[in-house]
């Protein structure tokens, strides 16, 4: 698998930001508390979704870490390439994980996969 690019449209400390990933390797090297760490969250809740578990010694879980400070929706888009094809995953996060919303797509039609 290979990952293309993704969108954030908000997530922790990100928002409304672009990123796309080299043909070879991408590396990120920036000081602390640049969102290095949030953009790794970032993509695997793209994956695979922000569970409603708390992390092991805290009551903070990722959906509340992560969500925006106005309380709004939060989410994006992730393109990337298997052996299948190239596919583009949106999620849009809620509130709770069974409000989430997912479409997975052909990112070349941009039909509903």
């Amino acid at each position: 698998m290979k990952l293309i690019s993704c969108h954030i449209d908000a997530f922790g400390k990100l928002k409304n930001i672009d990123v796309s990933f080299n043909e070879n390797i991408t590396s990120i090297c920036e000081k602390n508390g640049f969102g290095k760490t949030t953009l790794a969250s970032f993509i695997k809740a793209m994956f695979y979704g922000l569970g409603a578990n708390a992390r092991k010694n805290s009551k903070l879980t990722d959906r509340t870490k992560y969500q925006p400070f106005d309380g709004g929706k939060f989410g994006g888009e992730l393109v990337f390439e298997c052996q299948k094809g190239k596919f583009k995953i949106r999620r849009v996060f809620n509130r709770t994980q069974t409000t989430d919303e997912f479409a997975l797509y052909d990112a070349e039609s941009n039909l509903v996969s």
